[in-house]
């Protein structure tokens, strides 16, 4: 291989792993709502004591505290998908 395309592949290689090193997953997970206030709620993920304040969520849903919900994250946000119906 020349040097130049060389240089190319390892250029190609180095953005490839720089788009896939910032990508952000989409996580979905399940938990309580605590508290509403303006708005908002505050959400306690599943299997956690830590209650996260000032979460919003889907206008189809009205939140009530004691609710189980799905909530749906990616990087830092997080907002409520909706009521899980058993």
């Amino acid at each position: 291989m020349t040097t130049q395309v060389q240089k190319f592949a390892d250029q190609v290689v180095a953005a490839a792993k720089r788009a896939v090193t910032s990508m952000q997953v989409p996580t979905v997970v399940w938990g309580k709502v605590t508290a509403i206030s303006n708005g908002t709620v505050s959400f306690s993920p599943q299997g956690s004591a830590v209650s996260l304040a000032g979460i919003g969520y889907l206008d189809g849903y009205t939140p009530t505290v004691g609710d189980t919900v799905v909530a749906h994250k990616t990087g830092t946000d997080l907002f409520i998908l909706g009521k899980r119906h058993t």
